[in-house]
């Protein structure tokens, strides 16, 4: 952050006259906070709805009729009885289990495609740092006493 935030504040403030600088720094920072608040609230809407789409998607293929989720029930049935489960839940702790593995597994996807979106619009904004242009005391040339 302080890597982002430093020369942003610095590029952003100097080429404002000193009289002006409470003003613009107060701005500044309320700017800042109410886009770092669009971006958290985006950040976590985006991440949310992907994660139940994906959650969605994999739901769909949970069926009776899959036979890897019928081997993964048996296997369950199998060994939790070992571990203290009456017989008559290790069906539904089973399920459960491998429920509780989907959602997970869809909560990563989502912080994944999160990520990823939040990469794209970076790539597409880092072009107009070209744009920026130096501060006039920074061009001339240091003046020796």
């Amino acid at each position: 952050m302080g890597l982002l935030f430093i020369p942003l504040t610095t590029l952003t403030l100097s080429s404002i006259p000193k009289p002006q600088m409470g003003n613009a720094t107060s701005i500044y920072n309320l700017l800042r906070n109410l886009g770092g608040s669009i971006g958290v609230a985006f950040s976590a809407t985006m991440f949310a709805r992907r994660a139940q789409v994906h959650q969605s998607r994999m739901v769909e293929h949970l069926t009776t009729f899959d036979e890897g989720l019928r081997a993964a029930v048996a296997k369950g049935q199998a060994l939790l009885p070992a571990r203290g489960v009456p017989d008559a839940m290790t069906e539904n702790v089973t399920l459960a289990r491998i429920y509780g593995e989907l959602v997970r597994q869809a909560t990563m996807m989502g912080f994944n495609d999160a990520f990823y979106i939040l990469s794209v619009m970076m790539a597409c904004v880092l072009p107009l740092l070209l744009l920026l242009r130096r501060p006039s005391h920074q061009t001339e040339p240091a003046a020796r006493h």
